[in-house]
């Protein structure tokens, strides 16, 4: 999977905050309806960005780094 982009208008950024005591991912840019129905967005994660180590998904884990995978359905 290539997690490079040739596109240099095209940012994804997520923030996560807690609410209620569980954690809350949003991300821009906000898509409408028909474009986020068309789109699969997987959370990978591993223990270093320089560990060598596959990515794996779905992860969720306090100690790890993540990485957003984005696949047209």
């Amino acid at each position: 999977m290539s997690r490079e982009s040739t596109d240099t208008n095209s940012v994804f950024t997520a923030t996560i905050t807690m609410v209620d005591g569980a954690p809350v991912v949003e991300w821009s840019p906000k898509l409408n309806v028909a474009e986020e129905s068309r789109r699969r967005y997987t959370i990978y994660g591993r223990a270093g960005l320089e560990s060598g180590e596959e990515w794996h998904a779905p992860t969720n884990a306090l100690d790890r780094f993540f990485t957003v995978g984005v696949e047209m359905k």
